[in-house]
């Protein structure tokens, strides 16, 4: 199961929406087969493992233990059911990580599986499966994505100069291992603030992410752009709206530059989400809750990437919208009147302020990266290392 494991983090970069899934078939404690998921459509790693065995050179799959990361789907998608290649290729036992969490199909493999005289074993390295796939795990579950802000930031606490400049806080390092964060996630989030500030392209650059070799597929896809317009301040002629790939622009409902962002689709790959807005001290706000409820619903969002000002990414974290901060902190001191990291509402008791735990503390280059989970996802039995990292 390590090695089928193993073989999903292959499809890191390419499978999305769909989960990262390998397989492995062991016959007289011999590997014979090996497969795994590269991108959405492409065939499945249970099916991929089957035909490496004639690739091989070997007679059959017959009467060999197949282990894969996910239950095996029972269903037809773009592809034919897994289980069903499995009773075909006479399959003996099937010994699963994690049983699917989508509610429309979990257990159906299995059942499936066992009905054709297949003993099925569950539950063999069941988090690292899970957390392989939180992002999955969390549009089935939550029916919204795994978010991570992800920010960088100097030894005193600054994003940038009060002038907006910040290229470039952290190192040539920390930058690369944005890019390999960008190319896993589903789709980067940003605000209008960010966008006129730095007219960011905010896509993946795959010579600039570093691999020298054939183990993780380099994307060919971009992750989807999200820019929040809860003031109507941008337009299509921003670079963000340029880029190869999909931009989802949200504006508050019955917003009156709706119209010409419409008429730009002809041109580029720009949708339009119209949002509820609501009300604070501050004023009128898009409703962030629901553009998360819409990315997985309507775009199958698994993991979102925040990259924005203390704004939109203070919002966040106050509405308890997040599951990871990932901050590259800089030996650089900016002084103070440099930008912070968050604008959070003023607490006036103890009580009121937002806890958060240390997951993880690595060096990045010259710099140190923090990794900060929301509170109510610990899990004191979690595994240690963090899926979204560039450590693959």
């Amino acid at each position: 199961m390590a090695r089928a494991l193993e073989l999903a983090k292959r499809g890191l970069f390419g499978t999305s929406p769909n989960p990262r899934v390998g397989a492995v078939l062991v016959k007289n404690n011999q590997i014979i087969g090996e497969g795994w998921h590269q991108r959405a459509g492409d065939k499945h790693a249970e099916v991929l493992a089957i035909e490496d065995v004639s690739v091989r050179g070997l007679a059959s799959a017959e009467n060999s233990h197949c282990y894969v990361t996910l239950e095996p789907c029972a269903h037809f998608g773009h592809t034919a059911p897994c289980a069903d290649a499995l009773i075909k290729a006479g399959i003996r036992k099937v010994t699963i990580a994690m049983v699917d969490p989508n509610p429309k199909v979990s257990g159906k493999g299995i059942k499936k599986l066992e009905d054709a005289g297949i003993e099925v074993v569950t539950g063999l390295l069941k988090q690292e499966a899970e957390k392989l796939n939180q992002g999955f795990v969390s549009r089935m579950t939550r029916q919204r994505p795994w978010v991570v802000i992800k920010l960088a930031m100097s030894l005193d606490g600054r994003t940038a100069l009060s002038n907006g400049v910040s290229q470039w806080i952290s190192s040539p390092e920390s930058r690369q291992e944005v890019q390999r964060l960008r190319a896993q996630v589903c789709a980067i989030l940003t605000g209008s603030g960010t966008v006129q500030g730095d007219d960011p392209r905010m896509t993946v650059r795959a010579d600039d992410l570093g691999y020298a070799h054939s183990l993780i597929s380099i994307p060919t896809r971009q992750p989807v752009r999200v820019i929040i317009d809860g003031q109507q301040r941008l337009n299509a002629d921003f670079q963000i709206f340029k880029q190869p790939g999909k931009s989802i622009i949200v504006l508050p409902r019955g917003a009156k530059t709706a119209a010409q962002f419409v008429k730009a689709v002809a041109q580029h790959d720009i949708e339009v989400l119209l949002a509820p807005t609501i009300s604070d001290a501050s004023g009128d706000h898009v409703d962030l809750d629901f553009v998360l409820q819409q990315l997985a619903s309507k775009w199958q969002v698994n993991e979102l990437m925040v990259e924005a000002g203390a704004g939109l990414s203070g919002a966040l974290i106050a509405q308890n919208l997040f599951d990871e901060i990932q901050i590259y902190m800089a030996p650089k001191v900016l002084g103070h009147k440099g930008k912070g990291l968050f604008n959070l509402p003023e607490f006036e008791q103890m009580a009121e302020i937002i806890n958060v735990r240390f997951q993880q503390v690595r060096a990045v280059g010259r710099d140190i990266k923090l990794t900060i989970k929301a509170s109510d996802t610990s899990n004191s039995n979690e595994t240690k290392e963090n899926t979204l990292v560039s450590g693959v």
